[in-house]
């Protein structure tokens, strides 16, 4: 499926919904382009909603990281919001699972714009303890699976986790 980007104002930040591909091509052009959109018109806080997102692939994560460090500059932001195991796994790979906010609720995720409200963000550390103790269990060590994994430059969502909650 092709990638839109489906876009929605709360509190004044800018909530853009996957639902596809975002993929070296057209959904890179799509997103870019929608993004570009956003910016030109003075939207420099973004929420990135990540839960009808099929497929990412290592284009679509250097994208992301492209805009994050862009908005950055411009005194804006992009954070993630309910991002599937299997993308997080490609975002931890790349090493960029630090550089994003990343939330599994969209109100913490707006409440992160707001310095006086409390917020609750994804724990990559029981992410990564998660992984660890699936290797454990199943015997094996998990970097051969994430080097195999990584080697085919793109995840798709189609066996999230569900055992994986927030802190």
């Amino acid at each position: 499926m092709a990638l839109t980007v489906e876009q929605h104002d709360i509190e004044g930040i800018l909530k853009l919904t996957l639902v596809g591909k975002l993929t070296m091509g057209s959904g890179d052009i799509v997103f870019r382009t929608a993004v570009d959109t956003c910016i030109a018109a003075g939207k420099v806080d973004m929420i990135v909603d990540c839960s009808r997102l099929e497929e990412i692939d290592s284009v679509g994560v250097g994208t992301l990281a492209v805009y994050h460090s862009n908005l950055g500059t411009v005194g804006g932001k992009i954070v993630l919001l309910e991002i599937s195991r299997t993308h997080m796994q490609l975002l931890t790979l790349a090493k960029l699972d630090t550089m994003f906010e990343i939330f599994t609720n969209e109100q913490d995720a707006v409440n992160s714009f707001f310095t006086d409200r409390d917020t609750e963000r994804y724990d990559i550390l029981q992410f990564v303890k998660h992984q660890a103790h699936q290797a454990h269990s199943a015997g094996r060590d998990p970097q051969p699976s994430e080097k195999s994994s990584a080697g085919t430059g793109s995840m798709s969502d189609s066996n999230q986790d569900p055992s994986i909650k927030p802190a």
